[in-house]
């Protein structure tokens, strides 16, 4: 009976003595069992069904060993007198019980039938296809695109196929190599469409190896990602994101890096978040829609913007507006007029002061203090 939430696997079977499968019921690596006769049947290389038996025969049972001798009965005691007739008498006293005989010696054990010969051991079943290097000889120069080399295996003798990543490099230089993917393979011409190379030159002494996803410089991850342009050593992942020529800069975000949408500007820059911007060079912008558009500033929030260098702003809509070396805390002060440079804004503090009771903060850049206003 089969166990509570597993199916049963059953073999082509018979329970009929002598019942054995024919040739043409079998397929290769099929077994068919004789429950009756205990033999399980199969088709070797030749085509030929063989079996071997389940269980060996039994061996024959050993000699049983003589039995000990009875030992004496001992002897009964002596009847009491019978009471007269009438009242009852009392009960005798009993009668001493006999010593028990000897127990007679253990027989010795009857020596072990011999072991019955193992059956024969099946045929080793055919080798797997493997990922054995392939080898050419074609001539080939390196470079991006289309590739066809003629190898020494032919597609049917090989785990190697159709859209399986590669890499083929020079055997005396494998610094020179073409890595993409297989677009073709028949028979011996195997076609690989190359996305990155390294070195160059012309060579014939191809080996061609599994390897795994090939990341071009830049890297570009998603749908749509790098779709506008990726620059040099750029990273664009997220739907649409791009970074628009920056070298070193890395988008991650719908839209992040995108023409239309803001979009990392400056070299080394890095943008996180839904059409967010590094604008400056070294700049680091996290959030929706943020912006940090001046050299080395940073902004933090949905909508935060720096637009000089060495600038900060954290929280919703902060805003450093248009003055340089200054931070601005959980505060949009791009009503600010006069010359803010190096100060620091912490909402809801007011360049004008004009609220009571709250006034704002600065940085001298020169004297290297803070002050109130």
């Amino acid at each position: 009976m089969a166990q509570a939430g597993y199916t049963p696997l059953q073999l082509f079977h018979s329970s009929t003595t002598g019942a054995a499968p024919t040739a043409g019921q079998l397929v290769d690596g099929e077994l068919a069992l004789n429950t009756r006769d205990q033999k399980l049947f199969f088709k070797d290389a030749t085509g030929a069904v063989q079996y071997f038996n389940v269980t060996g025969p039994t061996g024959p049972t050993g000699a049983t060993g003589p039995t000990g001798p009875t030992g004496a009965t001992g002897a009964s005691g002596a009847n009491g007198a019978t009471g007269a007739t009438g009242a009852t008498g009392p009960t005798g006293a009993t009668g001493a019980t006999g010593s028990p005989g000897t127990t007679g010696d253990t027989g010795p054990t009857g020596a072990t039938g011999a072991t019955g010969s193992p059956g024969t051991t099946g045929d080793t079943g055919p080798t797997g296809l493997g990922y054995t290097n392939l080898t050419s000889s074609t001539s080939l120069a390196i470079g991006t695109g289309s590739k066809t080399f003629t190898v020494n295996v032919s597609a049917s003798s090989t785990a190697f196929a159709v859209g399986q990543t590669i890499r083929a490099f020079s055997s005396a230089t494998p610094a020179s190599f073409m890595a993409g993917t297989i677009t073709s393979f028949t028979g011996t011409s195997l076609v690989m469409s190359v996305s990155y190379i390294g070195g160059s030159g012309t060579y014939t002494d191809w080996s061609i190896t599994a390897t795994g996803a090939v990341y071009t410089d830049p890297i570009a991850i998603g749908t749509g990602a790098g779709s506008v342009s990726t620059s040099t050593g750029g990273i664009s992942i997220g739907l649409n994101a791009g970074t628009e020529q920056s070298t070193d800069s890395i988008a991650i975000g719908n839209g992040s890096g995108v023409t239309g949408g803001f979009g990392p500007v400056g070299a080394q820059s890095i943008s996180l978040g839904k059409t967010s911007r590094g604008g400056g060079s070294s700049s680091i912008s996290i959030g929706n829609n943020s912006s940090a558009g001046g050299a080395s500033s940073i902004a933090i929030g949905e909508n935060a913007t720096t637009q000089q260098a060495n600038s900060i702003a954290i929280g919703k809509n902060a805003n450093t507006s248009l003055y340089a070396n200054s931070i601005v805390i959980n505060a949009s002060n791009s009503a600010v007029t006069a010359n803010n440079n190096g100060a620091l804004f912490i909402s809801p503090m007011r360049q004008t002061g004009s609220i009571s009771g709250f006034y704002p903060v600065y940085y001298n850049v020169t004297t290297k203090e803070i002050a109130f206003f």
